[in-house]
């Protein structure tokens, strides 16, 4: 399944590189401290998967790519593809408010979330926040970030 997850997000993204490999980084994070968190690893596979695929969408839209718009843009084309490779209705409805609360974190907060947000932090740290102070970096490790796995990841790679 997960394989068929990553090949549906690699067709919605296209030849847009960045995005798909945002995903993988993200997936292979989250299953990372899914492993030492504990959550449904499914649900945790299918929302690091599809977390951005809105992002398009939101661009088209919007005109922006802010995450409020992936918020929105998002569930409705995850529900789609997890409806079509017969996923069970709660485990859709799951992976799809996580997707409409990955960068605000204001409709669930359950393991799920927890480990694909600090997936998420920890690859924008990276990337996007890369220019941060040290300091921005330490505190986002220590308030932002949900599980202490991914706080020890994120100190490792960032924090010295």
């Amino acid at each position: 399944m997960r394989d068929r997850l990553i090949d549906r997000m690699v067709q919605v993204f296209g030849q847009d590189q960045k995005r798909i490999d945002h995903a993988m980084a993200v997936l292979e994070l989250a299953e990372r401290i899914q492993a030492a968190e504990g959550a449904d690893p499914a649900v945790v596979q299918a929302a690091a998967i599809l977390h951005d695929i809105g992002i398009h969408q939101a661009q088209l839209k919007y005109n922006s790519t802010a995450g409020i718009y992936q918020q929105i843009e998002g569930p409705p084309i995850a529900r789609s593809i997890l409806e079509g490779l017969g996923w069970p209705a709660e485990q859709i409805d799951h992976v799809c408010k996580i997707i409409a609360s990955h960068h605000t974190a204001d409709l669930i907060d359950t393991p799920e979330l927890r480990c694909v947000w600090d997936a998420d932090w920890i690859v924008n740290l990276g990337t996007d926040y890369a220019s941060w102070p040290i300091e921005a970096k330490r505190h986002t490790v220590a308030v932002v970030l949900r599980t202490e796995t991914g706080r020890q990841i994120a100190r490792s790679r960032y924090l010295g």
